[in-house]
């Protein structure tokens, strides 16, 4: 499948969805840990907030921060490095 129809899985809450990732892209509003874990599960290496950001072209890099940070403190996912050399990988 292209990579914009492949399925990625979506659990708000206590119900599942099964949408492509464009549809999961183009909804208008997407929590961090919507975001977060959707990005794992298409993501096994280590990646940067770039990387992040590349992924998802329509939020800011204040946002894509934020995440991440959330990200970290509860425990989804690892910081490695300081500043600009700062990985994350999935916990």
């Amino acid at each position: 499948l292209p990579a914009d129809q492949q399925l990625c899985t979506l659990q708000a809450r206590d119900k599942k969805y099964k949408l492509s990732k464009s549809q999961f892209l183009s909804a208008k509003k997407l929590r961090d840990e919507d975001r977060i874990q959707l990005f794992l599960e298409n993501n096994e290496k280590d990646f940067s907030r770039k990387d992040y950001l590349n992924y998802f072209k329509n939020i800011s890099s204040a946002t894509a921060s934020r995440d991440l940070k959330n990200a970290v403190e509860n425990g989804f996912i690892l910081k490695k490095g300081d500043k600009k050399t700062t990985t994350y990988k999935k916990n």
